[in-house]
């Protein structure tokens, strides 16, 4: 149950139209297919463990919301952790080192733990590749470069495939680090759909590695922070997310959405992502694309658990 929601005073239509758009789209998300990587933590809270890291959480999404899931992640090894197990069983996971050891990942390691023939069979299989949490991964950007140019020039531009990056806190790198980054993600729009999502604060910090500043946050400055980057970089979109509102940009124009939530004072992004990456999946409108999105991290903060999209549906429709 939810609790302290309020209705928006604005927008009601954008909500509707998401809705609308949805019920269309929904069937065709057992036919997607997703490759998610790397990381994988174990926690110790209090006296127990639980399972920790961007990409399970994705993927964990992605899987309650009808898609097929490969992972590929630091789940243990040689046998697979047991808090892992179930995790692994439904994603059909590749185990490239022990949880949290993202430093042992290399595009090597990739190809003699998977197989070179499976690892690319996965990514030419799939329509939504998502590399996250290249901020604790030190090879990322050299495991995506050799991506770009061993595997991706043999299969050659691709429609509707969907490449997804969320970088993590990229204070914790380098802006050498980050710069080489974005270079090569620009890469990938060669290929198929580039999507990256942030939250303001990241955002920001990309932005000024770019060169660029703003003085304050606001409504307007993240529209345009978000069709600064989509131009610079030249990828298909990018969202930027905050507490309040959530705002995207294509080549084409920008486009803004408000949290009706407005009893919540923070964002889940892991489950922002999920939203966002789903909606993209399906082809909705870029305003529909951040409605579910927003939708989705105010649902698992109210609710302690992942969404289904039958929930999603019936969650807005309450807004609404």
């Amino acid at each position: 149950m939810t609790r302290g929601l309020r209705k928006p005073k604005h927008c009601m239509t954008q909500y509707q139209k998401a809705l609308d758009e949805l019920a269309k789209k929904v069937s065709e998300i057992s036919n997607k297919q997703a490759l998610i990587g790397f990381d994988g933590f174990i926690e110790k809270i209090e006296n127990h463990e639980e399972t920790r890291g961007t990409g399970p959480a994705i993927a964990e999404g992605l899987l309650a919301c009808g898609q097929k899931v490969k992972y590929i992640g630091t789940l243990g090894t040689p046998t697979i952790n047991p808090l892992f197990k179930d995790f692994a069983k439904k994603t059909t996971a590749v185990s490239l080192a022990e949880p949290g050891e993202l430093e042992k990942i290399t595009f090597e390691e990739i190809l003699i733990k998977m197989g070179e023939g499976i690892f690319i069979d996965a990514i030419f299989r799939s329509d939504l590749i998502g590399f996250v949490n290249w901020e604790k991964t030190p090879n990322m950007t050299s495991i995506l470069i050799h991506i770009i140019e061993k595997i991706l020039p043999s299969y050659g531009p691709h429609e509707g495939m969907i490449f997804f990056f969320d970088l993590g806190n990229v204070s914790k790198r380098s802006e050498g680090d980050l710069r080489a980054i974005l270079s090569t993600i620009k890469r990938f729009q060669n290929y198929g759909d580039v999507l990256m999502s942030f939250d303001i604060q990241n955002a920001h910090l990309v932005y000024k590695s770019l060169g660029h500043n703003i003085n304050s946050i606001t409504k307007e400055n993240v529209k345009k922070i978000a069709s600064e980057l989509c131009q610079e970089l030249k990828i298909t979109m990018i969202a930027i997310h905050n507490e309040a509102f959530a705002a995207c940009a294509t080549h084409r124009d920008h486009f803004f959405a408000p949290n009706p939530w407005l009893n919540k004072t923070i964002i889940e992004t892991n489950y922002f992502s999920i939203g966002l990456i789903t909606a993209f999946l399906l082809r909705l409108a870029p305003p529909s694309c951040l409605i579910l999105a927003i939708a989705f991290s105010t649902y698992y903060l109210e609710n302690k658990k992942i969404p289904t999209l039958s929930e999603i549906t019936s969650f807005i429709s309450i807004t609404n």
